[in-house]
C-alpha cells in the first residue's frame, strides 16, 4: 500500500472553461517549499503532482498581474475544492 497520491489540478473560468497559459506556482503549505512552477496546458491543467497523502499545497497564479497571488489550498489525497479537477 502506498502513502502517495497523484493530483492533477485544472484552472477553470466562471463558466467552467479551462484557462490555458496561466502561470502558476505550487508550494508546500507547511514548509513553504517550492513544489512546481509553470504554465497551464491547453486543458488548463497544472503539471501532475505526487506527494504524501494529506499534504496541503498552496497554489499561486498570476494570470493578469506581475506577481503571484494565492488562489487556493489543495489537500493532496482528499476531495478537491470547487473549480479544481482531481485525479488520483
Amino acid at each position: 500500500m502506498t502513502n502517495k497520491s497523484l493530483a492533477t489540478v485544472q484552472i477553470l473560468d466562471l463558466l467552467g472553461n479551462p484557462i490555458p497559459k496561466v502561470q502558476y506556482e505550487v508550494k508546500n503549505s507547511k514548509t513553504d517549499q517550492h513544489v512546481v512552477r509553470g504554465s497551464t496546458n491547453s486543458k488548463g491543467c497544472l503539471y501532475e503532482i505526487q506527494r504524501d497523502k494529506g499534504t496541503v499545497l498552496d497554489i499561486y497564479q498570476k494570470p493578469f498581474r506581475w506577481r503571484y497571488e494565492k488562489s487556493s489550498d489543495f489537500h493532496n489525497g482528499e476531495r478537491p475544492y470547487a473549480g479544481y479537477g482531481y485525479k488520483s
